[in-house]
């Protein structure tokens, strides 16, 4: 099965490099108005991300850009794997709704411009996901489920993969805000590491995909918190 990975590596290895370092963010967040962080993120690595934003988008805009951007990663990283790790290549992208099903589950009004307004316009292989209880563990079982067969070298590190994130979301629930960036930091780094043991195997895509999301997290909030920023001191 690793054969088939070759291509998926090539065209994933160019832009593990191009992932953003530490010393970027620490400069970057030095720019405390979106207008000026926007400027100073299009000279780095950051800039495919942020090409549909302007220092007029608002919080809404800068959310619902940056998702449409990780599902066309995503998407793109789908048609790199061996077909038949395609469809758990897609699963990935309800990682992304997750957030909006559970407000939907539980009769919150969705956020505007979401993608669904209500459970019934869910596609049919999503509505497994609308467990109230526990959307993040229906979501696991169906990936788990999308795997075609993999050798036990595989499945032993995709499973090492799924512990890994299960541990660092634990932690994050429990961790206070001035030890979450020094948690965030060591898990970037050990999804580093583990992409490049697992090199041409399915773990390293999703590793990846992983780290890109960590990315984007990581920029979304910064974003985010910039849009705040500027709105208050235009008010004052």
């Amino acid at each position: 099965m690793s054969g088939g990975f070759a291509y998926a590596q090539a065209r994933i290895q160019a832009r593990f490099g191009g992932l953003t370092g530490e010393s970027v963010w620490q400069h970057l967040h030095a720019s405390r108005t979106l207008p000026g962080f926007l400027a100073e993120a299009r000279l780095t690595s950051l800039e495919p991300w942020i090409s549909g934003l302007s220092p007029h988008s608002d919080a809404r805009h800068i959310e619902a850009e940056l998702d449409r951007r990780l599902r066309d990663l995503i998407g793109d990283a789908r048609q790199w794997v061996p077909s038949p790790w395609r469809n758990a290549v897609d699963w990935t992208q309800w990682l992304i709704d997750l957030p909006l099903l559970q407000r939907l589950t539980s009769d919150e009004p969705p956020p505007l411009g979401s993608r669904f307004n209500s459970l019934s316009q869910l596609p049919s292989d999503a509505r497994a996901l609308t467990d109230p209880a526990d959307p993040g563990k229906s979501w696991l079982l169906r990936w788990r489920q999308s795997w075609p067969d993999p050798a036990k070298r595989e499945r032993d590190e995709l499973e090492g993969l799924i512990d890994l994130t299960l541990s660092h979301d634990a932690q994050s629930r429990s961790t206070t805000p001035t030890e979450y960036p020094a948690m965030q930091r060591r898990f970037d780094e050990q999804l580093r590491y583990r992409f490049r043991r697992t090199t041409l195997q399915p773990t390293a895509v999703f590793s990846w995909l992983l780290l890109q999301a960590l990315e984007l997290q990581r920029l979304r909030g910064a974003l985010v918190s910039r849009t705040l920023f500027t709105s208050a001191g235009q008010s004052s």
